[in-house]
């Protein structure tokens, strides 16, 4: 086997594996976008690429070599993984294949090493099994794999054994000598001085020499200068790239996502955009107020990643509804990210606050933790003076302790909580907590349930700083009609769109707030100024939209991602099972009803006494059989109640023509119909059917849903009556209990412990994920359509097994539920798509439907109208939403939201921060650190970590010099250290570490990787010298250098900017040091090879600097402006209660309150400003190379 036939065969396999990559990309990219040439090939080449497929008019994806495909399959991962499982570990394949490529497309007669040849063959092989490759066709690789190793191939000359070889200098004459240089004596190199004076005499230079404690005179060729040696840190490529990844983790940018392959879960792009929002904004605080099933706990543990990744977290709070505490979701889902969270009871918590009082600082050993709702209360906040012992609450403590985080999850359990009696003390509770947090992220699908109100009430707890009260909230909210409206006119790019834009723009200035604040933003006119011009271009209306909606005015504090922006979630099918009372049932129902309105009319205002029946009316509906066995009780409290009450006087009530008495033979007559009601129920034989069917498949899950407990309570005793396996969730289980039905549900069918259906009521809607289940019944319906979405974003969510969801809804005909199902819920849709995007059009006629149902003077009829009325007239509403957002990408050519969302991905991730990246700079770590032994062994992505009792006694010395902070993480690495085991599986891989739970998951923010930036923290500037192979770029030597730019001031960050004198070679500098090798080169490189670099380099540092401080002043001026404005209002509010109220204790309360306030703003306003004025950019070299670019 000679050399030209194993460069041949390679080169045959690569365009086989352009094929293979070809016909896979083809499909896929179709997918990503309408335009998807445009969108996905041509934008996502270099430069150069892009211009030479126009000029030579590709149109497929077969005319680009393999190089410019392999680019457009790394360039568009994230697009294709929005839809796809794309494991970490084929996108690294992609990029192996790219070093693949050029080490042959370029090779010139020599031959790599062996070891070279074979890592080759093994990366090819690789990926032919990821592109599913003829089975042939694979096992050819291995046989060829097999030939070469059996040949004797020499190994090419490592870059670390030559590298001393590589010399940097200049040629030095006695002519250069100067004045207090040091030099030696030609004739006597021992004997050294300093050079006192220099004169020239003709053409001879005398020197006065200061040697041997005396000045001595010596003329040219008897001295020479005594140069230095200089130390030139010559390094390999993947040394180099360890360097990059150490300085990346030494210094976390805003502009950088650190959680990326950071959690053992399978993401997806959307996820990250909260995390991208709230490191860039002026304050750690959002409200995720995504679609139900989108995936808002992963959204939260990827922020944890970020801000670990920047600070350590020492207490994190996590507030969340008592279910997802039983269901242990936060435990479990926090785990993927390697965090333990600690779940409290109300006795826990209250011992905590106590500790907290008597030693001034939180528990230590609770320093994550889960908190519910329910037992947020009095006891909590305000302590508890009780007989026997008494003990403080939140509100006592002093100093108040300090949190890093807070996450509150279905954060709209305390919209209008200071107004609710039952949730004030949650309410209260939680925003203790976020007053005293460093960070605080909220959580919630249906912020908006009954208006702006509730929308207020989370602002106002998440931004108090900004969003004071309800009159600064209508305030800010004016412009955003405009913003919104200008928002779609761009998208939908009709005809005149422009000038349309910029005249709804302008009605911003017609609000205060718009006027004061809005208008004074440079942004604004800059897009203004972008809107006025003659031509756009594709790419600046997409920033256009960005910049637009970021003028909003709560855009910093929300982050909103819809279902219909995510292409993966499964198709509903809805089933309606209606049935009718039987005739006994049906007089039940309707003396009951009637002995209800004559019962309350006499003890409440008629006009209150319909919403008073809506509950029992409900459950009628619902199901007659549970509430039957109740009714005794029911009747008995109305009857106490009315002769009880000394202020009625039984004897001059009309009973709606009836007398005491007759209401009493009307309540005896419901009891008779009660205790002899027919074992006959058409409702629950309807529902028996949708079981047994159910109950032939592999699958035979189901869950149901009733808002009432007599209800599921009756369903489970006939259940179990027919041998189903049945299980009852509703606010009386107990947690430990919760948990196991949870675990027993999930058994797959032929496990003798498995629950084959779970009864639920409303308390099971909320934050508990099921994907695992296809099918749900509604025995009733919630009047609220969003209360419906919840329910059913139980199984239609993200990570459904199932194409296909079902919903089978049962009705009962003739009653106020059938007729609201019938004439809006079905009408608007909320069964067949999730319509959770229009929640404030849900909010609207979940209030119109109550107000319908519940009006006594309105016949069957005439409720039946009003309702299909409101539906049809909703229905529009929702239906023009929906239609401009098609619109938007039919006229734009392409998926906005997801094209946006994935650039904000792309721009943040860094390529010295990915697993592989990871794995080179650990490694190199251990081998510097320890003794060049391979100690991270194994072929898999699961490997094993092999360190002596010495190796883990020497990384114990770099782990004591990390911060003392203790997470779950650092506790585990510390544990193996001072173990006695010296084997621990580990694993680089995200798919790996979700397969396996008891490995290391090694990450940007895990010890050891902090160990070795650590190790790797230097100043010294590195020298490399590379080679790549190129089509594009004209061969030859390319001296460079890499700067990191170090933005400080307001928005700081930093980037690493490359500096070379070739535009071309500039341009793809970032992509060439990922995919070069290092040069094999000895010989001289001359010291001047970089002259000029560092005056292109200064020239745009000096572009840069302008701009940032441009941008710095502009960015604090629009604070300084917005900032006033609040604090100017509520100042005015305060000073306005002072002057009209007379009590002088709530006068001192208000004057302290005010004082309090200008003492925050004054230093608000001198933070801003001290920001303004360090706004500047530190410049730091990190390395200078060359870089062999082979034709």
């Amino acid at each position: 086997m000679d050399d030209q036939y194993i460069v041949s065969k390679i080169n045959e396999y690569l365009h086989q594996a352009t094929g293979l990559l070809v016909a896979w990309l083809d499909g896929k990219l179709r997918r990503v976008s309408d335009d998807w040439w445009n969108e996905c090939v041509l934008d996502r080449l270099s430069y150069r690429q892009r211009e030479i497929a126009i000029e030579k008019g590709f149109k497929e994806l077969s005319d680009f070599d393999l190089a410019a495909v392999l680019r457009i399959a790394d360039k568009n991962w994230y697009d294709m993984r929005s839809f796809a499982y794309l494991p970490t570990s084929e996108r690294e394949c992609i990029r192996d294949m790219q070093s693949v490529r050029n080490n042959w497309a370029h090779c010139a007669g020599t031959l790599p090493g062996k070891d070279a040849i074979i890592n080759d063959i093994e990366v090819l092989s690789k990926f032919f099994e990821q592109m599913e490759a003829p089975q042939a066709d694979i096992n050819q690789l291995e046989e060829f794999k097999k030939n070469v190793q059996n040949e004797n191939i020499a190994a090419m000359t490592s870059v670390e054994e030559i590298e001393e070889d590589l010399i940097i200098e200049g040629e030095i004459s006695d002519s250069e000598i100067k004045e207090k240089d040091t030099v030696y004596l030609v004739g006597d190199p021992k004997t050294r001085g300093m050079v006192f004076s220099v004169q020239n005499i003709g053409t001879t230079t005398k020197y006065e020499v200061f040697v041997d404690g005396g000045l001595r005179t010596f003329y040219t060729g008897q001295i020479a200068p005594i140069v230095e040696k200089i130390s030139y840190n010559w390094v390999d490529i993947n040394t180099f790239q360890s360097y990059l990844s150490a300085y990346e983790i030494n210094n976390p940018s805003a502009g950088n996502l650190y959680s990326l392959n950071s959690a053992r879960i399978d993401f997806v792009p959307y996820q990250f955009r909260p995390a991208l929002k709230m490191i860039k904004a002026d304050e750690p605080r959002i409200l995720i107020a995504d679609s139900v099933g989108v995936g808002k706990t992963i959204e939260a543990g990827l922020i944890i990643k970020e801000l670990e990744a920047r600070s350590e977290l020492d207490n994190v709070v996590v507030i969340c509804p008592k279910p997802l505490v039983s269901e242990k979701k936060w435990e479990e889902e926090m785990k993927k990210f390697d965090e333990d969270f600690t779940p409290l009871t109300g006795g826990v918590l209250r011992q905590i606050i106590s500790d907290t009082n008597r030693d001034e600082v939180w528990p230590a050993r609770y320093n994550k933790v889960i908190i519910p709702y329910s037992i947020m209360d009095s006891r909590a906040y305000e302590g508890d003076d009780g007989k026997h012992r008494q003990s403080v609450g939140l509100m006592d403590l002093d100093p108040a302790p300090h949190f890093d985080l807070v996450i509150i999850d279905e954060a709209h359990h305390i919209r209008n909580g200071s107004l609710d009696k039952e949730k004030a003390y949650a309410y209260k509770c939680t925003k203790y907590f976020c007053d005293h947090a460093d960070a605080v992220v909220m959580l919630t699908a249906t912020p908006l349930q009954t208006g702006d109100d509730d929308l207020f009430t989370l602002l106002n707890v998440l931004r108090p700083d900004i969003v004071m009260d309800k009159d600064t909230f209508n305030l800010m909210s004016k412009p955003n009609e405009f913003i919104s409206q200008a928002s779609h006119i761009v998208r939908g790019a009709a005809e005149g769109w422009q000038e349309n834009a910029i005249e709804t723009l302008r009605g911003v200035t017609t609000t205060q707030w718009g006027e004061n604040v809005i208008a004074p933003n440079p942004l604004y006119q800059s897009i203004l100024d972008t809107l006025a011009q003659d031509e756009i271009t594709r790419e600046e209306r997409v920033q256009l939209i960005t910049d637009i909606e970021s003028l909003h005015s709560f855009d910093g504090m929300l982050n909103r991602t819809r279902r219909k922006d995510i292409q993966d979630f499964c198709v509903r099918h809805t089933y309606t099972r209606e049935t009718e009372f039987t005739d006994r049932q049906r007089e039940l129902h309707d003396e009951l009803l009637q002995f209800e309105f004559l019962a309350l009319s006499s003890l409440h205002n008629v006009r209150s006494v319909p919403f008073m029946m809506s509950t029992i009316k409900r459950q009628a509906a619902s199901c007659i059989f549970g509430l039957a066995p109740h009714l005794r009780d029911i009747i008995a409290r109305r009857f106490s109640s009315i002769l009880d009450d000394p202020e009625i006087d039984i004897e001059a009530i009309d009973f709606d023509g009836m007398s005491i008495d007759a209401l009493k033979q009307l309540s005896n007559h419901v009891l008779e119909l009660a205790d002899n009601l027919p074992e006959e129920d058409p409702k629950f034989d309807q529902l028996m059917e949708v079981i047994q069917e159910k109950q032939l498949e592999e699958n035979n899950k189901i869950i149901l849903f009733s808002t009432f407990r007599h209800t599921l309570a009756y369903i489970r005793r006939k259940l179990e009556g027919t041998n189903l396996r049945v299980a009852q969730i509703d606010g009386s289980v107990k947690d430990e209990q919760r948990s196991e039905f949870h675990d027993r549900f999930k058994l797959p069918k032929e496990d003798g412990n498995a629950i084959d259906i779970l009864l639920f009521t409303e308390v099971g809607s909320e934050g508990l994920d099921y994907q695992f289940c296809n099918l749900m019944v509604n025995y009733d319906l919630p009047w609220n359509p969003m209360r419906i979405e919840q329910r059913i974003g139980r199984i239609d969510r993200r990570g459904q097994t199932s194409d296909v969801v079902n919903i089978y809804n049962m009705i009962t005909k003739g009653t106020v539920d059938a007729d609201i199902y019938e004439r809006c819920l079905m009408r608007i849709g909320v069964f067949e798509r999730s319509i959770g995007e229009c929640e404030a059009i849900l909010g609207q006629i979940s209030t119109e439907v109550e107000r319908i149902a519940l009006n006594s003077k309105l016949t069957g009829e005439e409720r039946r109208y009003k309702l299909e009325q409101m539906a049809d007239n909703e229905v529009r509403r929702i239906q023009e939403l929906s239609r401009l957002e098609d619109e938007e990408k039919g006229l734009f050519g392409f998926d906005l939201s997801n094209y946006t969302m994935t650039k904000e991905i792309q721009t943040a991730e860094s390529p010295w921060l990915t697993p592989r990246s990871l794995q080179y700079l650990v490694e190199r770590y251990l081998n510097d650190r320890l003794g060049n032994v391979n100690r991270i062994v194994g072929e898999s992505d699961i490997k094993t970590l092999r360190l002596s009792a010495s190796d883990r006694a020497t990384l114990r010395q770099d782990f004591k010099r990390l911060s003392r902070v203790k997470s779950s993480v650092k506790r585990n690495w510390e544990a193996y250290l001072k173990g006695s085991s010296q084997f621990h599986k580990i694993t680089f891989d995200p798919e790996a570490a979700r397969e396996d739970s008891g490995a290391f998951f090694i990450t940007a923010v895990h010890p050891l990787v902090k160990q070795a930036a650590m190790y790797y923290a230097t100043n010294e500037v590195s020298y490399i010298n590379l080679k790549s192979g190129s089509d594009i770029i004209v061969p030859g030597k390319y001296p460079f250098a890499v700067y990191a730019w170090n933005y400080v001031g307001i928005n700081p960050r930093f980037k690493l900017v490359t500096v070379c004198k070739d535009e071309a070679v500039g341009e793809e500098l970032i992509e060439l040091l990922q995919m070069a090798v290092s040069e094999n080169a000895t010989g001289n490189v001359p010291a001047d090879s970089w002259d000029g670099l560092e005056e292109i380099q200064i020239g745009r540092w000096q572009a840069e600097c302008v701009e940032h401080k441009k941008a710095a002043e502009l960015s604090a001026n629009y604070k300084l402006e917005s900032i006033r404005n609040n604090f100017m209002s509520r100042k005015r509010a305060l000073e306005t209660l002072i002057a009209d109220i007379e009590d002088s204790s709530i006068t001192r309360m208000h004057r302290a309150e005010l004082e309090n306030a200008t003492e925050k703003y004054e230093s608000k306003v001198a933070e801003i400003e001290e920001s303004k004025a360090q706004a500047d950019i530190h410049v730091t070299l990190i390395a200078k190379g060359i870089m062999h670019i082979e034709g």
